[in-house]
C-alpha cells in the first residue's frame, strides 16, 4: 500500500488511505459494521497494532465510503471488519480495501490471514474466496442477533494460508 494517494485503477476515483480520528464519524455511519468495531473504534484508531483503512471517492474526499480493519499477531493476520456504504456496494470498493489490508498485513509480517464472515453474506464470501481465502470451519453463536428477539448466528472461519501468493 502506498501512502494516502493509493488510487485503484480497477476502481477509478477511489482512494484508500490510513484512517485518522477525523474519519471516526464517517466510519461509524457505515452499515454493516460489527458491534465491536463501533465500540472499539476510537481505541483501534490509536492502537499501534491495528490497521484501519478508509476508502473515499474523488468526487467527495470527505465522505468515507468504506473501511477495513486488521491486525497481526505473531505471523497471522486477521481481517477484523470490512464495510462499504450501502449506496457504494458493487463498485469494487470492498475488493480494493481487502487488497490494501492484505498488503498491510504482509508488510507487518503476516504469512497467513484469517477472518470470520456470516454464512449468508454471499458477496463477501465470494470476495474472500476470490482473494485466496478458503472456508475452514465454523464458530457457533458468534454473531449477536440482528433482531432483539432473534438467535445468535454462526460465523464461517476462512483462512488464506499463503499471503505471499496473493
Amino acid at each position: 500500500m502506498t501512502a494516502a494517494t493509493d488510487v485503484h485503477t480497477a476502481t477509478p476515483g477511489l482512494t484508500v488511505r490510513p484512517a485518522t480520528r477525523a474519519d471516526a464519524d464517517g466510519i461509524r455511519a457505515l452499515d454493516g459494521l460489527g458491534s465491536s468495531t463501533v465500540n472499539l473504534l476510537d481505541a483501534d484508531l490509536e492502537a499501534p497494532d491495528r490497521i484501519v483503512l478508509v476508502a473515499t471517492r474523488a468526487a467527495d474526499l470527505d465522505r468515507v465510503v468504506g473501511v477495513a480493519l486488521g491486525m497481526v499477531a505473531v505471523d497471522d493476520g486477521h481481517v477484523l471488519d470490512i464495510a462499504v456504504a450501502a449506496d457504494a456496494r458493487g463498485a469494487g470498493i470492498g475488493g480494493a480495501l481487502l487488497d490494501d489490508l492484505l498488503d498491510a498485513l504482509r508488510e507487518r509480517g503476516a504469512i497467513a490471514a484469517t477472518l470470520e464472515v456470516r454464512p449468508g453474506n454471499v458477496p463477501a464470501r465470494r470476495l474472500y474466496a476470490g482473494r485466496g481465502f478458503v472456508e475452514a470451519g465454523e464458530r457457533p453463536d458468534y454473531y449477536p442477533p440482528r433482531q432483539p428477539d432473534g438467535a445468535r448466528e454462526p460465523a464461517l472461519i476462512m483462512w488464506h494460508h499463503d499471503l505471499g501468493a496473493a
